[in-house]
């Protein structure tokens, strides 16, 4: 996804929190479980707080069936230029994952939220790949998997501030241009197989 557009100030865009989660809709994000914590949320009910699914996936229909209010609303795939929009207009981006065993992949959207100056609300494992790369940009607030409810929680910090959203957004940015571009990517990773080769020597 294009990142060349400047960054929105997520603290100033109007209204209650708008939580936004993009991509593969599978077993591993544990998103049934999710939505039934957003919608179950008294303090977040209050505040209005929306919850905005696109994407498919084979979890689709449990996840369906876990809705029960307006403010949750899955869109299916839709249009990149409809899915900028989304990203444009949400305060936060979630990234879920809920799996046993070892560790598991860092999902794309992770930089594409951050590239744009979208702060992550994240309900991950604590020593996950995901985990660390929120904790160490600061463009975020992470909670455990574990505990569903957190993911709530994390919400609700977020909102305590509205300049904080701004704050870890900016960071995020600043994380991701420094970390998170393809020419950055590529050279570590070019780093790394240099290192690996010569250890076998």
């Amino acid at each position: 996804m294009s990142t060349d557009a400047h960054p929105v100030d997520r603290g100033k865009i109007p209204g209650p929190p708008r939580v936004l989660c993009m991509g593969n809709i599978g077993r591993s994000q544990g998103l049934a479980r999710i939505v039934e914590t957003f919608e179950t949320n008294e303090r977040l009910r209050k505040l209005g707080a929306e919850l905005i699914l696109t994407g498919a996936g084979v979890a689709q229909d449990e996840v369906w069936g876990a809705i029960r209010t307006e403010r949750t609303k899955m869109l299916g795939v839709i249009e990149l230029d409809e899915l900028k929009a989304e990203m444009a207009r949400a305060h936060l981006g979630a990234v879920t994952q809920s799996y046993s065993g070892g560790e598991f992949n860092v999902p794309s959207k992770l930089m594409n939220y951050m590239a744009v100056g979208l702060p992550v609300v994240a309900s991950v494992k604590p020593e996950s790949e995901t985990a660390r790369i929120v904790n160490r940009s600061g463009g975020g607030w992470v909670s455990d998997s574990a505990s569903p409810e957190s993911f709530a929680d994390s919400i609700l910090e977020a909102f305590t501030k509205r300049e904080e959203l701004t704050r870890r957004g900016q960071a995020g940015v600043k994380f991701a241009e420094s970390n998170l571009t393809i020419d950055v990517l590529a050279d570590k990773f070019e780093q790394t197989f240099k290192i690996a080769t010569s250890s076998e020597k």
